[in-house]
């Protein structure tokens, strides 16, 4: 398969990767949401976003194991694959453990004295995080056997399992509900599917490299090559997971479990923006450490500026309708109460979100480079600002002054794009800016004016919802396409790779 069609293909697994869970989340999660009720639902929330603060025990192994395995497997060099993935697995199980142990022990004191948990609900909260405890083990050991297809840039694999195990956990856990289970059984739940996942990837591991061990070891060298490279991706995840968890979690300090049910249903939404451009354009990084590494600097700067029209067009045309239709959306979807209490905290998230896609390409390109450190520099002082905005904002401002402390960090954005492309890419930003975001943001404005005075009108269920949604995106992509936000090459590029899989599939069926 060629560069082109390669890459498109790695892209267009991710997004379909993106796209099923999401919709199953967006068609269950009512459901969910009711049978648990909103201090359970706030409960299993905290319970994930905690868990998430323990990602710095990761140490970025697994992202290095990415690098290191690929490289290995380039060369044919099998021997110290196996001493990657055993020194990984091995450190994975050590830290796995000391942070289920951590867990474990600070339960009741988050249950009874930081969460603001109904007394109702504190046995079962306690049992939740002790279950999830355990599942924090499981999911470490898991992300070692996961980075294996990605690291062989077999995106389709990763993205068919994943589908799998999440269509199981989606549909074991509405049949809990259904049955009359709670809370702890939805942890456990979530603990089994992790638990089978493992015994998948390994399964498929062992048949992508024959030659591959699964059992732990230790290789002090090659340890210590997967920690240094795997220091700033550590800065870069807690930095991240800050951004990603730590409103939830005021919320749930400063206002009450029940709240972050209202606060977690518009981030569920407005975070797929991000979301799904991550997915498209994390195959940027192989691709970006390949060609830099071969000296065709030159070919990187033009993917830089493609990715990042195609990147600006893509999140647009999910942002505009996300923002004009927000109490529609949450009324027909979650019902009266979340359109009342959310509408205004979904828009203020949404443009957040929006903001923070423009990311993607300088971040994974940066990766690929060689230059993570830029990237740790730049989450850190974005999760900084974020957590003084909260402690300012949630107390006055409720639900809103949590996400209007995430949009006011989106002001170092600029500037970082700006760097990342004149210091590192070579790419002039003022010309950018016209050619890149200049007619995509203009068909924006159109679509947005159509949506809001015309589309929204023929909106009187969830079905006629959905269906004034999609025609805003086609419109947005119709419009840019008239404009020339979208080119012809770009339909070109599109249409040879729809071929060629139309080849593929024919060939594999003859």
């Amino acid at each position: 398969m060629g560069l082109a069609n390669r890459t498109i293909h790695n892209a267009v697994f991710n997004l379909i990767g993106w796209m099923w869970p999401a919709a199953l989340y967006l068609v269950t999660a009512p459901y969910v949401v009711r049978s648990l009720g909103t201090d359970a639902y706030g409960i299993l929330v905290l319970v994930s976003t905690i868990l998430g603060y323990f990602a710095f025990l990761e140490l970025g192994l697994n992202t290095a194991a990415v690098k290191y395995v690929a490289e290995y497997y380039a060369k044919g060099d099998y021997n110290t694959i196996n001493k990657v993935i055993g020194s990984t697995l091995a450190a994975y199980l050590l830290l796995g453990c000391l942070g289920a142990a951590i867990v474990a022990s600070i339960t009741s004191l988050l249950v009874t004295n930081v969460l603001r948990v109904p007394s109702s609900l504190m046995a079962v909260s306690k049992l939740a995080f002790y279950i999830a405890a355990l599942g924090f083990l499981v999911n470490m050991v898991l992300s070692v056997f996961s980075s294996i297809p990605n690291a062989l840039q077999r995106f389709d694999i990763s993205n068919k399992i994943g589908i799998l195990m999440g269509t199981v956990s989606t549909l074991l856990t509405v049949g809990l509900l259904a049955l009359g289970y709670g809370l702890a059984e939805v942890v456990a739940l979530n603990l089994l599917v992790s638990s089978a996942s493992i015994l998948v990837y390994a399964t498929i591991a062992k048949i992508m490299i024959p030659q591959l061990s699964l059992r732990p070891s230790f290789d002090r060298a090659i340890f210590h090559s997967l920690v240094r490279f795997g220091g700033y991706t550590t800065v870069n995840r807690i930095s991240g997971v800050i951004l990603s968890q730590l409103d939830r979690m005021l919320v749930g300090m400063l206002l009450g479990a029940s709240f972050v049910t209202f606060y977690v249903i518009p981030v569920s939404l407005a975070a797929r923006i991000h979301s799904v451009i991550s997915r498209l354009t994390m195959v940027l990084f192989p691709l970006a450490s390949e060609l830099w590494g071969s000296a065709q600097q030159d070919r990187v700067r033009a993917i830089y500026n493609k990715a990042t029209r195609l990147v600006l067009l893509t999140s647009t045309s999910l942002a505009v309708p996300l923002v004009v239709l927000a109490p529609k959306i949450l009324y027909y979807w979650m019902g009266e109460k979340f359109a009342e209490t959310s509408s205004t905290t979904l828009i203020l998230l949404v443009m957040y979100y929006y903001f923070a896609s423009l990311t993607t390409v300088p971040y994974f390109v940066l990766d690929g480079i060689g230059r993570p450190q830029i990237n740790a520099v730049f989450t850190t002082i974005t999760g900084i600002t974020n957590f003084v905005a909260c402690l300012l904002l949630i107390p006055t401002y409720g639900l809103n002054g949590a996400a209007l402390a995430s949009l006011l960090s989106v002001f170092l954005i600029p500037v970082y794009v700006i760097y990342v492309e004149t210091r590192f890419i070579g790419t002039n930003s003022l010309k950018l800016l016209n050619t890149v975001y200049g007619r995509p943001l203009f068909a924006a404005l159109i679509v947005g004016l159509t949506t809001h005075l015309v589309l929204q009108n023929y909106i009187h269920s969830l079905v006629s919802l959905v269906v004034v949604f999609v025609l805003s995106i086609l419109l947005y992509f119709a419009v840019a396409l008239v404009t020339g936000a979208l080119s012809g090459e770009d339909k070109r590029m599109f249409m040879r790779y729809v071929l060629a899989t139309w080849t593929r599939v024919q060939r594999a069926n003859s």
